[in-house]
């Protein structure tokens, strides 16, 4: 398995296991379902978003740093659509959800970059 695979589903299993670590015993809550799509979305949406770019570097290295930029304004355009949607939904579960969903988000983030940054060193510009 790629680096990138291994990150990638370490970090939604810690993800899952925090939450639920959280939610039942520091507060003694269930794990609301808005955290757990919003997990699946942000999941889903990194691998997509990290796929594509793969193929991006491969045929046009000049315009990565384009595609990279764009896929970041994406991934927090939708990632704030989806808070907001929840908030206008689901009140009471917003807090839980968006501090859940940040971390998420900025692990996956992270993992990606570490991932793409040593190809993006090695292609000729």
């Amino acid at each position: 398995m790629p680096s990138f695979q291994k990150s990638f589903a370490i970090i939604a299993l810690l993800n899952a296991l925090g939450a639920y670590a959280a939610a039942h015993w520091a507060l003694g809550v269930a794990v609301p379902n808005t955290y757990w799509i919003a997990l699946l979305f942000i999941t889903a949406l990194s691998w997509i978003i990290h796929r594509i770019l793969l193929k991006a570097d491969q045929k046009r290295p000049q315009v990565f740093v384009n595609y990279f930029m764009a896929s970041l304004t994406v991934k927090l355009l939708l990632s704030g659509i989806l808070l907001i949607a929840v908030g206008l939904l689901a009140r009471e579960e917003l807090v839980f959800t968006a501090i859940g969903y940040l971390l998420a988000y900025f692990m996956l983030t992270a993992a990606e970059i570490a991932d793409l940054l040593p190809r993006m060193k090695n292609t000729p510009h």
